[in-house]
């Protein structure tokens, strides 16, 4: 059995020269197919009139290379007539942005995590007047849930699922679930949502 580092050279030059055989070579490559599979899927199941021996033939000789019965010129004729770049061979690795962007999004997923193991707020939202009585609670600053959706300008099913996670801060009166306007305005995760979506 072949290097893998072989068998990408051997691919990038097949892609290179780009014919119909060389795409049939490719696949058997890449899939790392043998013998008895280009035999089975080019003349046995295949019927008299479909059957394709030359890409049988094509096939049964990229089986060979990946075994080590053939040679890569033997493979590929006039192979020194496809010079390839090390880039072609190689994997190539993510650029230092998309490098950042993968981890700026790990850590919002490790954040979103963390909130969502750390315990749910269930606070009572009236707060004390004066007199040492009960007040209502401020309109301006705390909605329902139906509106809260509107004013971050996102779906109630999303607004649920943050909550679920414990993304967002939410209060609960009488059955009622209710959020802060300052908790709204001042959550990463929503503000990353609105900056995304708005």
């Amino acid at each position: 059995m072949r290097k893998s580092q072989e068998i990408d050279r051997a691919i990038a030059i097949l892609q290179k020269k780009g014919d119909k055989l060389s795409n049939v070579q490719i696949e058997i490559l890449k899939n790392r197919r043998n013998e008895v599979w280009a035999f089975e899927h080019y003349i046995k199941n295949s019927s008299n009139t479909n059957r394709d021996e030359v890409a049988y033939c094509a096939a049964r000789d990229a089986a060979k290379y990946l075994n080590g019965k053939l040679g890569l010129a033997e493979l590929i004729p006039n192979v020194e007539a496809y010079t390839i770049n090390t880039k072609d061979v190689t994997e190539q690795l993510p650029s230092q942005n998309e490098m950042w962007k993968m981890i700026k999004e790990l850590t919002n997923r490790v954040e979103l995590l963390e909130m969502a193991n750390s315990p749910q707020k269930d606070f009572n939202i009236h707060t004390p007047n004066l007199q040492g009585g009960k007040q209502e609670f401020d309109d301006s600053e705390y909605m329902l849930q139906s509106l809260a959706y509107k004013y971050i300008g996102c779906s109630l099913t999303t607004l649920k699922s943050w909550k679920k996670k414990g993304a967002i801060p939410f209060y609960r009166k009488g059955g009622r679930i209710y959020f802060k306007k300052s908790d709204i305005d001042n959550n990463p995760v929503l503000n990353q949502y609105k900056s995304k979506y708005k």
